[in-house]
């Protein structure tokens, strides 16, 4: 685990709403160019209605490392491309990284408070981008890494990020038994609906008939609802947000890290790419607040309703209870992370 310095990521999405669209292609995989919707999307990415967000979290270069990464320098570890984020542009990481940072900025926990730990996938890049602690694991295997920082050192502030795949294909197990834990980190999962990093191929959470390169025929497999599944699995915080919202999205997530529990946010994320069907219209035309119908998330048989409703796309807190977290059965754990000299325990294994 260590703190990476790069480029700040305000500087990444900060382009032109205007040379941002012309930049993609005549069809943009279904963002309609020059559309209200579609500007007032990629003016959320970086403009100056984000400017109020702290720059704590930025990722900073080393004082001394200004001299050899200044214009006149060579910079032969690095090229200011990679620098910056290789999201494509109107990539809903954008959007997620703007409204994690606002999150974290807003609860004033400094970066050696925290430790992200990233799966692999698109959203794995984030980690370049933020300064903390970051955690790069396996394919699927974010949550076991998560949850043993947690146990052995409960007070720092942690969050998984992971995406559909990441989370829901080969960490789908991990995800149920962390539910049932009820371990007191965040989990984050980046919903496109298709695995993108490798191209477009089908997720477990792509729609029925979704064509990809991987079923050109269509896929036949009912998808995952990560919703239902974390509500039955025993998650104490249950929500969903849109990366194209941000506002929202960051009270979201603030509510998430606060909740004394095992919280799972499912972030709906545009593809721009490879997911022709759920683009920022589709959504702006399906998503429903649940906080404006008066909607209170304490009753779990109602939740899985509303997680379950395939006419409509709730997006709000879905459910939230309290009980008692993974680490409070668990106190030999935190009686060895307090120990000096541990020589007495490797004793054991001479």
């Amino acid at each position: 685990m260590e703190e990476k310095y790069f480029d700040t990521i305000n500087e990444a999405p900060r382009a032109n709403s205007s040379t941002v669209l012309s930049s993609l292609s005549k069809d943009a995989r279904g963002i309609r160019l020059g559309s209200p919707s579609a500007r007032r999307v990629f003016s959320s990415f970086g403009g100056a209605k984000s400017a109020t967000v702290e720059r704590g979290w930025d990722v900073r270069r080393p004082a001394e490392a200004e001299d050899r990464h200044s214009s006149t320098a060579q910079r032969p570890w690095s090229s200011a491309k990679e620098d910056k984020p290789t999201w494509c542009p109107g990539c809903g990481n954008f959007g997620i990284i703007r409204a994690l940072k606002n999150a974290l900025s807003k609860l004033r926990l400094t970066p050696k408070d925290a430790v992200l730990v990233y799966g692999i996938g698109c959203h794995g890049n984030m980690h370049n981008f933020l300064k903390t602690t970051a955690f790069s694991s396996l394919h699927g295997r974010v949550l076991p890494v998560a949850q043993g920082i947690k146990m052995v050192n409960p007070k720092l502030t942690v969050l998984g990020i992971a995406g559909d795949g990441d989370a829901l294909g080969e960490g789908g197990n991990h995800l149920i038994h962390a539910a049932r834990r009820n371990i007191n980190l965040t989990y984050l999962i980046h919903d496109n609906r298709v695995y993108a990093l490798t191209t477009g191929q089908t997720s477990p959470t792509s729609p029925l008939n979704f064509k990809t390169k991987s079923t050109p025929a269509g896929n036949f497999e009912v998808p995952v609802n990560p919703l239902s599944l974390s509500l039955t699995a025993g998650a104490t915080f249950v929500a969903r947000g849109f990366a194209g919202d941000i506002p929202h999205l960051t009270e979201i997530i603030v509510r998430a890290i606060n909740h004394q529990g095992f919280s799972v946010v499912n972030i709906l994320q545009p593809c721009v790419s490879f997911n022709p069907q759920n683009t920022y219209d589709w959504y702006k035309e399906h998503i429903l607040s649940l906080e404006k119908t008066g909607y209170k998330p304490d009753n779990k048989i109602e939740a899985v309703k509303k997680s379950l409703d395939e006419e409509k796309l709730w997006v709000g807190i879905f459910y939230e209870e309290t009980r008692k977290t993974g680490e409070e059965y668990l106190p030999p754990i935190r009686k060895i992370t307090d120990l000096r000299d541990i020589s007495s325990i490797l004793e054991e294994f001479k």
